[in-house]
């Protein structure tokens, strides 16, 4: 199996899934990514919280990788470097790299790319139907 790294390098999109894990928020390894964390999410519902770092814990993973950094070193390149295209999406100046975060009930994915890209998940619930 080909590293992140390896298909970041080919041009590949990267995709990254997870389940989230409530113990995640209290993990003290995962301190200094917190300070990343906007103040609508902070004062969100743990299951909210939850789902923003295990998607920024899965872009730090993927960014380690591709980046040859450690934890630390790459929080603090996405403080320097965060920024957003013309209609919302989150890139990292100067670095080329782009990145797409979707979250749906548990389940959190991730898009890493070396251009501008997209991914999004959604949760299909089982609606019965009605006779009328």
């Amino acid at each position: 199996m080909n590293s992140i790294k390896e298909a970041f390098e080919k041009h590949e999109v990267v995709i990254l899934q997870s389940y989230l894990n409530d113990d995640i928020c209290c993990n003290s390894s995962n301190i200094s990514i917190l300070e990343l964390m906007p103040s609508h999410i902070q004062t969100a519902s743990i299951h909210r919280k939850t789902s923003w770092l295990t998607g920024r814990l899965m872009l730090v993973y993927a960014l380690q990788d591709i980046l040859e950094l450690d934890f630390k070193e790459v929080v603090q390149l996405i403080k320097e470097k965060l920024d957003y295209l013309e209609h919302g999406k989150p890139y990292l100046k100067d670095l080329n790299i782009f990145f797409n975060i979707s979250h749906s009930k548990d389940f959190i994915v991730v898009a890493i790319a070396d251009t501008n890209c997209a991914i999004d998940i959604e949760f299909i619930k089982n609606r019965k139907t009605m006779l009328l």
